[in-house]
């Protein structure tokens, strides 16, 4: 039995096991989420995307994780950033595949 470490923050929506292919689908617990301009906190959510990317393998196989990215609009309205992602770092820096 495998046994799969989740960073706290983090929570698992769906497992995926298809052939060899192990896939979480993961999210976010957070409520709000800081401007990286004006540090303003928002809870108004623009959208949403997905990162999917790959680690390690487990128990034979290859595990990739599918994560729910939240889009944020800022709450202050001198600040030039309109809308902005959720800051995942330091678990998955940006632009990341691994």
């Amino acid at each position: 039995e495998a046994y799969l470490a989740i960073p706290e923050g983090f929570s698992i929506e769906r497992v995926i096991h298809e052939g060899q292919v192990l896939t979480l689908v993961v999210k976010t617990n957070s409520q709000l989420s800081n401007c990286p301009d004006c540090g303003q906190a928002s809870l108004s959510v623009h959208g949403y995307y997905w990162r999917c990317p790959w680690d390690l393998p487990v128990t034979q196989c290859a595990l990739q994780l599918q994560i729910r990215v939240r889009r944020f609009r800022c709450a202050n309205p001198v600040c030039p950033r309109r809308t902005f992602a959720e800051d995942l770092s330091p678990y998955l820096p940006r632009f990341s595949r691994r």
